[in-house]
């Protein structure tokens, strides 16, 4: 009923530190969590003014992030909302009723008009639960029979002892074969990865090879009908100079033709024409 009011001197140590002063708002949620688990083991049902009361004086010592009603109430809804609180809310009454259903664990609760129900396991206890007793009756009567077992039956006798030596043993070289076959699989595991990095590398070398004699021989053949293209004009342009000095050396025998006058003037065309034919 006073975790609040006792909390108060230790909060307001921590906002005076500006190491934890930042965390003032987390510390005030983790306390309303606490003080609600812990009601939920006392109190069966209780109003929602009475838990205000509760976490009042946080806020009457002002300290930052403090929360209000609205705040602390919307808190309580979505506890129940999440399924961190076991809780039925009724906004008409203004009440929080703790449901413990000794034989239900970690199942919805049917709701009602004007309720909200959710389950909760609690993270701490100030006494045990009904449900509590309930569930854990059958492990506390196991462990006492265990217990019966161990006081009449005295210390193991030497065969069971030798029995759990020889599992223990057999337990021990189990685990180190598989230590043994799992660093087998990852030396296969990293040996596949270098072989794999190396046949990548070799595919980019072979292919980066390719490419090369493949530019390469482009850049022959580009050469090598570069050079014909060459030839081939220097030939047309011999050609054509030949066929100039044929023609030059027809047109000055037909013009001496006309200067003994054996030939007319009009005819050197024609006679021209004629000579360059009987050449070819």
């Amino acid at each position: 009923m006073s975790l609040c009011q006792s909390i108060i001197g230790l909060l307001q140590t921590l906002s005076a530190d500006e190491a934890y002063s930042p965390y003032l708002s987390l510390l005030q949620r983790a306390l309303l969590s606490r003080l609600l688990s812990q009601l939920s083991q006392v109190y069966s049902t209780i109003k929602i003014s009475n838990i205000l009361a509760l976490v009042a004086p946080l806020k009457k010592a002002g300290l930052d992030g403090s929360f209000d009603e609205a705040q602390v109430e919307a808190y309580v809804m979505g506890c129940a909302r999440r399924g961190e609180l076991n809780v039925r809310v009724d906004h008409k009454e203004g009440s929080i009723t703790f449901v413990e259903d000794p034989f239900t664990f970690n199942a919805d609760q049917p709701s009602t008009s004007g309720t909200t129900t959710t389950t909760l396991t609690t993270e701490s206890s100030i006494q045990p639960s009904i449900s509590e007793l309930v569930r854990t009756r059958l492990s506390k009567a196991a462990q006492c029979l265990h217990n019966s077992l161990h006081v009449i039956e005295g210390r193991p006798s030497t065969s069971i002892a030798e029995e759990q030596q020889s599992n223990f043993k057999s337990l021990v070289s189990a685990v180190e074969s598989e230590r043994k076959a799992l660093q087998l699989r990852r030396a296969l595991v990293a040996r596949r990865r270098e072989l794999l990095s190396e046949l990548t590398v070799r595919k980019e070398k072979e292919e980066s090879s390719r490419r090369a004699e493949h530019s390469r021989r482009e850049k022959e053949e580009e050469s090598k009908k570069a050079k014909e293209e060459l030839r081939r004009r220097e030939q047309e342009r011999a050609k054509r100079e030949i066929e100039n000095i044929k023609i030059d050396e027809a047109k000055k025998y037909a013009q001496s033709l006309v200067d003994k006058g054996i030939l007319k003037p009009n005819d050197v065309e024609v006679h021209v024409a004629v000579y360059l034919v009987t050449q070819i």
